[in-house]
């Protein structure tokens, strides 16, 4: 059931279906409307993802989570802590929604003027590591893992 309020010069939508409660605002009207048909069909299908729990997200903050309860299970926690480190600093400040697939493509191109394709790709392939294990195990929600979606160095 979806409704629509004017608030000032704009219109506040909310469209509350199974126990979730989804709200946008718009500037048009028609544009709300339009959206309202989208967004219920999405919930039906169970194709809505919430995306609210990724815009205030960091990568920072699943890298140490990471490294809080993942690690300390791993037989080469060592090095891999070494990998985790370059990756907190590259984007550690990143937001999640943020986490885009050309980003990681100029990560991948930046660092692979200082290091080997082969070390390249075993920090690429923790960070994809992390973005599934918070996608299926920590519930928030990914859409898609940007790692998976470029293409990594030859060994």
């Amino acid at each position: 059931m979806a409704t629509i309020r004017k608030r000032g010069n704009r219109y506040h939508v909310q469209i509350r279906r199974r126990g979730q409660s989804i709200t946008r605002t718009f500037d048009r009207l028609a544009t709300a409307k339009s959206w309202i048909p989208k967004i219920e069909g999405d919930i039906e299908r169970q194709l809505y993802v919430d995306t609210s729990g990724t815009e205030r997200t960091t990568v920072l903050e699943l890298l140490e989570r990471y490294e809080r309860q993942i690690l300390p299970t791993h037989k080469g926690q060592q090095v891999e802590s070494c990998r985790l480190k370059t990756l907190k600093r590259h984007f550690g400040a990143l937001r999640l929604v943020h986490l885009t697939p050309k980003e990681v493509a100029i990560y991948r191109d930046v660092r692979l003027r200082s290091i080997s394709p082969a070390s390249l790709k075993r920090e690429l392939k923790i960070l994809g590591r992390v973005l599934n294990l918070a996608s299926k195990d920590w519930g928030i929600p990914i859409a898609q893992n940007p790692v998976q979606m470029i293409s990594l160095p030859k060994v």
